[in-house]
């Protein structure tokens, strides 16, 4: 069920069945695909934090696809760390702004516009009031710093099965070029650079000395590390390549952390 908007009863207003049937009537407004008046690369990740009744704010992303599925992830701000996650489909109003989103049994309405999209009421409305600009996501630029990228391979290997402290990841601050992370048991620091054409190198780096049962999975991410020499991007994936463009890391975007 989708919860990113808590304040407001979100029960169907159309149930997915009527919804398929009314798709037939010429006067409905609602598209399967994106009209020609779709806001320009309307496409991405839109983040921000809803205001919450009960807790310190909802942390919400709703990633659109340009295959016109879509994807909400939540997570309740000092209730825990659960991230609450809902798929599903998007239809378009004739306007190329107004968009409705549809998982099962649930629908919800949201508004485009340039970089940003605004959650709407039960009644397809702009919140107004107070708290309307906390209701307004902001889109994502496409970059690779300052986002949570959690290790998933080494080497082209998926990572051992082992019992870590904490998951292997890496953040890259855009203030002083620093970088820190995990490597599962000691924390990681140090600088990064970048140049053109995706060209990222990475010094100076550090540890913690805490002894590990999976130290050689800790040596082999500082040895990915000091030998890249570029990065790709493919999707959520972030991939640190040396010189012949051998893949030394892989890692995941999480975007709720």
């Amino acid at each position: 069920m989708l919860k990113f908007i808590p304040v407001f009863v979100l029960s169907l207003l159309m149930s997915y069945p009527t919804f398929a049937q009314k798709k037939k009537d010429k006067k409905n407004p609602w598209l399967s695909v994106a009209p020609a008046t779709a806001v320009k690369d309307w496409d991405g990740v839109y983040m921000g934090v809803v205001p919450c009744p009960d807790c310190e704010g909802i942390q919400t992303m709703i990633k659109l696809n340009k295959d016109n599925s879509y994807t909400i992830q939540t997570k309740y701000l000092g209730k825990g760390t659960e991230v609450l996650e809902d798929k599903g489909k998007v239809f378009w109003n004739k306007d190329g702004f107004n968009l409705l989103l549809i998982s099962g049994d649930d629908s919800s309405y949201v508004k485009l516009a340039l970089n940003q999209l605004t959650l709407l009421d039960a009644e397809a409305k702009v919140v107004t009031g107070q708290y309307a600009s906390f209701y307004v996501l902001k889109k994502d630029k496409f970059v690779i710093t300052e986002k949570y990228w959690k290790l998933v391979e080494l080497n082209g290997k998926p990572l051992p099965n082992v019992k870590r402290e904490k998951e292997p990841f890496i953040v890259l601050k855009d203030k002083g070029k620093n970088f820190g992370g995990h490597g599962g048991c000691n924390t990681l620091l140090g600088k990064y650079e970048l140049g053109e054409r995706n060209k990222i190198t990475f010094s100076d780096l550090v540890t913690t000395m805490m002894a590990c049962a999976d130290s050689d999975t800790e040596l082999a991410i500082r040895d990915a590390l000091e030998s890249t020499d570029h990065y790709v991007i493919d999707g959520d994936f972030l991939r640190l390549e040396d010189a012949r463009n051998r893949v030394n890391a892989k890692f995941i975007r999480i975007y709720l952390k």
